[in-house]
């Protein structure tokens, strides 16, 4: 079956189960294809890696790894944009994420329709 061009297909990574799916639903509900994953680890150990719009990741590695982890995304899906999901507690250190690659953040948990529209400003891009 033909994806429509509208649909965009959002890699999300979180290791809280329940946030996971709970952006996952949000996601699925304003449109967007999903593979959910509760590690970069294992969304990489896919046999035949699919392409990604957009990356949607939960900002819950150590601190003193951000920075490190989002240059590390960014050269693995060159071109496809970040969208980080932090605790407000963490706001600074998304923050420092974004001068090395990251598009944008948000806090968690995410409104539904604050999701879509970073995500749509991002994907325009």
């Amino acid at each position: 079956m033909p994806v429509s061009p509208e649909i965009k297909h959002v890699l999300l990574i979180d290791g809280d189960a329940e946030m996971r799916d709970r952006v996952r639903r949000a996601l699925l509900d304003v449109g967007h294809r999903v593979s959910a994953f509760p590690s970069i680890k294992q969304a990489a150990g896919q046999q035949s890696p699919p392409t990604y719009d957009a990356l949607v990741v939960s900002l819950d590695w150590p601190a003193s790894r951000n920075n490190q982890r989002v240059r590390s995304l960014k050269r693995q899906v060159k071109g496809v944009p970040l969208l980080l999901l932090c605790p407000p507690h963490r706001v600074d250190q998304a923050i420092s994420a974004l001068r090395h690659g990251a598009e944008d953040y948000l806090l968690r948990p995410p409104d539904t329709f604050e999701l879509k529209t970073r995500l749509d400003r991002i994907l325009d891009r």
